[in-house]
């Protein structure tokens, strides 16, 4: 007993669900690339945190990463002026 299911019953649904799991796939993808961009938007660049040479060689200093002595000496080779021992 075939209850009225003839030959070709589902033949055009395959298009219907194939166009359905295109547009699943290409929201999700597209939601994905939407995240990944909000994301890379909200996070600083190094370039503008860092300033003029300067600038970090103070930030150096001032948090302990070089001396004194290495600060002067670094500090006259940005600047191009002649001196030191």
């Amino acid at each position: 007993m075939m209850h009225g299911y003839g030959p070709g019953y589902m033949a055009g649904w395959w298009i219907v669900m194939l166009i359905g799991m295109l547009v699943f796939w290409g929201l999700i993808i597209a939601g994905l690339v939407l995240l990944i961009r909000y994301i890379a938007a909200q996070t600083p660049t190094r370039a503008t945190a860092t300033g003029t040479p300067i600038d970090l060689l103070n930030r150096r200093l001032a948090a302990g990463e070089i001396s004194t002595d290495d600060y002067e000496n670094l500090r006259r080779r940005i600047e191009g002026t002649p001196g030191g021992p």
